[in-house]
């Protein structure tokens, strides 16, 4: 139910003024919509409002998923955390966890790294960044 009345809102105003039941919040925020074809990424970034649970200050980001450290290209945008839904067949939207509560709807990727990801969609924000 969180999830529908916040992503029914189109606007970054909209997103703050939304009450959503309570437990969860509203927050504009920016994802990746990516597909990926062999080693080839193609990533569209999207804005939108999304339902994020809230129970008081999000974890910090200590740590990475393995193929998704930033420390090896302090340059690449990798996402030392990401999570993802899937939007149809081989589409998803991804979003860094890292440093944020915990997203409504979306799954945590195992592994970033290009052979091992499950979805393959979690490397493109990752080692093939």
């Amino acid at each position: 139910m969180a999830r529908d009345i916040c992503e029914a809102v189109a606007d970054e105003q909209g997103c703050a003024a939304t009450l959503s039941p309570s437990g969860y919040r509203c927050q504009w925020v920016n994802v990746r919509r990516v597909l990926r074809d062999g080693d080839t990424c193609e990533i569209t970034p999207i804005a939108r409002c999304l339902a994020f649970e809230d129970h008081g200050v999000p974890p910090a980001c200590v740590a990475h998923i393995p193929g998704c450290d930033p420390a090896v290209d302090p340059q690449a945008d990798i996402m030392p955390m990401p999570v993802y839904r899937e939007l149809g067949p081989g589409e998803y939207e991804m979003f860094d966890q890292c440093g944020n509560p915990q997203i409504v709807g979306f799954e945590s990727c195992s592994s970033g790294a290009a052979s091992e990801a499950d979805p393959p969609a979690c490397a493109c924000v990752c080692e093939l960044v």
